[in-house]
């Protein structure tokens, strides 16, 4: 998933002048045929439909443009996807704490893992931001460690359960 979401990041960005190329020549579609236009009530909402769409067009293409041209808010959302996607929030490592880090297995036999702290989750009501747009402290490095299983946790088969009366 992480490689699909970088291809989309990068796809949109080399999109920017391909739309703006567009854009520039539906206005000169509209400019040069004008007169043809403006002569009917049909041609004035052509007319208009080509300008509001290019304006949609660059306006749109800007935002996307900035928003993914931003090295930082790029890279901070290719970390966030690869997070969620690649890292395992559940495992079963002696010397490891769930609660503070996720792992990314390396092997197939999950004797290696790829360690990162986890990513505070921050409520969608106390800010106006999406939680993949907020700033995230992305580590220098990944350490990779060994993964040894941790006993499960288990409750003696026997054990009766007795309700007060």
């Amino acid at each position: 998933m992480t490689v699909i979401a970088v291809t989309v990041l990068q796809v949109m960005s080399m999109l920017f002048w391909p739309v703006v190329i567009i854009s520039v020549l539906l206005v000169g579609i509209a400019y040069w045929w004008r007169q043809d236009f403006a002569g009917s009530n049909d041609g004035i909402v052509i007319l208009l439909t080509l300008i509001m769409s290019v304006v949609a067009q660059l306006f749109f293409a800007g935002l996307v443009w900035g928003w993914v041209e931003s090295s930082n808010q790029k890279t901070a959302t290719i970390y966030r996807i690869a997070h969620f996607a690649d890292f395992n929030s559940s495992f079963r490592c002696a010397g490891l704490d769930e609660a503070k880090v996720r792992v990314l297995f390396v092997n197939p036999d999950r004797s290696q893992v790829i360690t990162a702290p986890k990513i505070a989750n921050v409520s969608l009501y106390s800010t106006a931001k999406a939680t993949w747009l907020q700033p995230v402290a992305i580590p220098e490095e990944f350490p990779q460690v060994s993964c040894a299983p941790q006993p499960k946790r288990t409750t003696p088969s026997n054990e009766v359960l007795t309700l007060p009366q």
